[in-house]
């Protein structure tokens, strides 16, 4: 049985840090908006019958991970090796299995865009979904383009598959999903929503307790430098007063990496955005821009960014 899953990224329309919380957590209020740049998530199961009373404890399924760049971890590291066995061990704790999973890695790596988390998440549903946990939703643009170049499903195959769909999962069907997403990180459950027809929510708490709120529809423009910006250091380096009109973790992170605010002046100056901002942690900065006005061609930020070497991706938010 084999499926295949794409794992949307995300970016922040709003983050604000609202104060502290046990365990070293944050209180935040996260308004996060799925966009179609999407890693693609292949996933093989195969199920060998019962555990053997002999076997059956310290058991663990057998997952082979091919996490689609060579300095990704392979294991139990990567959240979507835990994804696969988090959904053996409340499941199907009594068979034995064999999960090959493979990512083609088209979200930039610690981006402030959650692809990690997005491939958590599509473990979590290409599994319900062969386990017939939930219906299928969506499932031409899960195959739609996949032998053709590019990370970017468009509106239109999302939108001709979906009037041919199963019902997507209802709220109460993704519950226990949801549950084990949030095991895996605050950014998982609402990649699991994208993943299942709920593309925009609300995050408060850890950013895991959500409510869905309409789908914010622009035209993207997403750049990420070619450096990574961990986000614990960038909570580190949070500090009381530390605020921004849509995200609080600019100034820290403008702090820990001063080459983001360079980069957030050049992005003002690509066509006539609404606005710019850093998604998350960074160091991804994104502009919006209105879906009904124009919006900036490739070879136009191309030009704009020269001389600076990254990942560039013109999209849209998923409705």
């Amino acid at each position: 049985m084999d499926i295949k899953i794409n794992a949307y990224a995300k970016i922040n329309l709003k983050l604000k840090v609202l104060g502290d919380l046990p365990g070293g957590y944050h209180e935040l209020y996260n308004h996060m908006q799925a966009v179609g740049l999407c890693d693609r998530v292949y996933i093989d199961y195969h199920d060998m019958g019962a555990v053997s009373a002999k076997e059956a404890e310290g058991y663990r399924p057998r997952v082979i991970l091919h996490p689609g760049k060579p300095y990704l971890p392979r294991d139990e590291r990567n959240l979507a090796w835990k994804a696969a066995e988090l959904m053996h061990r409340r499941f199907h704790p009594d068979r034995r299995e064999k999960f090959f999973i493979s990512v083609e890695k088209n979200i930039p790596v610690a981006a402030g865009l959650a692809g990690g988390s997005a491939d958590g998440a599509a473990v979590l549903t290409g599994l319900a979904r062969l386990w017939g946990l939930i219906p299928g939703y969506g499932e031409g643009p899960e195959t739609a383009n996949a032998d053709q170049p590019g990370a970017e499903v468009s509106a239109a195959d999302r939108s001709e598959a979906a009037a041919g769909s199963p019902e997507r999962p209802s709220l109460q069907q993704l519950e226990p999903l949801i549950e084990l997403a949030k095991e895996l990180g605050s950014d998982v459950p609402f990649s699991l929503l994208a993943q299942n027809g709920y593309p925009a929510a609300v995050g408060t708490g850890r950013g895991t307790e959500l409510e869905l709120v309409t789908s914010e529809s622009y035209k993207v423009l997403i750049y990420t430098p070619n450096f990574p910006l961990s986000t614990k250091a960038v909570y580190g380096e949070l500090k009381d007063g530390d605020a921004s009109e849509f995200n609080d973790l600019e100034p820290p992170a403008k702090r820990l990496s001063p080459e983001i605010e360079a980069v957030m002046e050049l992005m003002k100056g690509i066509g006539t955005p609404l606005r710019t901002q850093l998604s998350g942690s960074g160091p991804s900065v994104f502009n919006l821009y209105s879906n009904k006005g124009p919006c900036p061609s490739l070879k136009e930020v191309k030009a704009a960014l020269a001389n600076r070497e990254g990942n560039i991706y013109l999209g849209e938010t998923l409705e």
